[in-house]
């Protein structure tokens, strides 16, 4: 079988999201599939894809012209997208990173309008707060129309893209990412005597990420009276403003950036807790990953979230994404302090519970089926 992997992330050199296609097109060349990749130039140079390569993955750029109103004539002339340059594929899967975006890259959707060769779409990410234009909602709805499959990383994106684009979703699946490491064992919790840890493993993006709001949470006079430490791990474009806020609320002190960090159990065997105030999400990869190694998570309710923890057994969930639900969720945390190996006992079993339902491996079997 010949797949070919169109998504339409970019301004980074890898994300999370993309683990859920890439994970899938390792099963499938593992099995003796072809798949071809077609990307944006910021994610080529992705560790990843030097495996992804090796294996004999097959990667493409998309591209974007500097003056957007030329774009029609560039497509026309150097289209981003063919049956041929894409490998003549049987299948093809959009990856995308929100349904909107993935109908900004250049030609996709005139390709899709005229080839015959199937599609499928994933669906990594929605929000509530999502802008959605009248052009936007009337492409993302074709879509999925027409697509032969869709497929969600947390029911809740499911029924929220019902509700946004007016389409009957109850088909689709819903399948949460794949973790990158299996645990048998949570890793051990820090000890009691050590100072308490929160660590934020996500991207530097205020829009969605919101380290804004736990930033205002923890400079708050409740959390400057307890003795605690915020480790930030991640990149992104929104670096210098988180920063700003730090020094802003008196935090220098008490908060470190640790960069981009892709060893889990490096930074959950000096952390506690996970916190991520999100203001949209799918099923976030670092959520599951420090379930995983036996971390309780403070989290949102958006996307996958309220599907993969449980309010007070595995974690805390606020209500919603504002300094006033999410410091509520804080200090629920804080006063279970006793509890938190055995919630993140907890975690730990339910990252292990959705890590052996090989989500990549079912993921290739519904791209089969079609």
């Amino acid at each position: 079988m010949k797949i070919a992997v169109i998504s339409n992330v970019c301004g980074c050199s890898w994300a999370g999201s993309e683990e859920v296609w890439y994970r899938m097109a390792l099963a499938a060349l593992a099995g003796g599939d072809e798949v071809t990749a077609c990307l944006h130039r910021d994610l080529h140079s992705g560790n990843p894809l030097e495996l992804f390569r090796a294996r004999e993955g097959r990667v493409l750029a998309w591209r974007r012209g500097r003056v957007a109103r030329m774009e029609m004539i560039f497509q026309t002339f150097r289209p981003n997208f063919s049956d041929e340059k894409l490998g003549m594929p049987d299948l093809v899967l959009l990856s995308c990173g929100s349904l909107p975006a993935i109908t900004h890259v250049p030609g996709l959707m005139g390709y899709l309008r005229g080839t015959a060769t199937r599609f499928a779409v994933l669906c990594l990410f929605n929000a509530e707060a999502l802008h959605i234009s009248p052009s936007e909602r009337n492409d993302v709805a074709w879509l999925l129309e027409n697509a032969k499959s869709s497929i969600f990383v947390a029911a809740q994106n499911r029924s929220l893209a019902v509700r946004q684009f007016g389409v009957n979703l109850d088909n689709a699946a819903v399948l949460h990412g794949p973790l990158r490491e299996l645990f048998d064992q949570p890793v051990p919790m820090p000890g009691e005597a050590d100072e308490i840890v929160f660590s934020c493993v996500a991207r530097l993006d205020i829009l969605w990420k919101a380290q804004d709001i736990l930033l205002e949470v923890l400079g708050s006079e409740l959390w400057k009276n307890r003795t605690w430490k915020l480790r930030i791990y991640g990149a992104g474009a929104d670096e210098s403003h988180v920063r700003h806020l730090v020094k802003m609320y008196g935090l220098q002190e008490r908060v470190s950036f640790e960069g981009y960090a892709n060893n889990m159990r490096e930074i959950w065997k000096t952390s506690h807790v996970m916190v991520l105030p999100s203001r949209g999400e799918g099923t976030p990869l670092a959520t599951l990953e420090a379930m995983m190694c036996g971390r309780p998570v403070v989290t949102t309710d958006v996307g996958g979230n309220r599907e993969v923890l449980e309010e007070g057994i595995s974690g805390w969930i606020a209500e919603a994404a504002t300094p006033y639900s999410f410091g509520k969720a804080m200090d629920r945390a804080w006063q279970d302090r006793a509890r938190w190996v055995e919630m993140g006992r907890r975690a730990h079993d339910k990252a292990l519970e959705i890590a052996k339902l090989e989500p990549s491996l079912k993921l290739l079997g519904i791209l089969k089926s079609i």
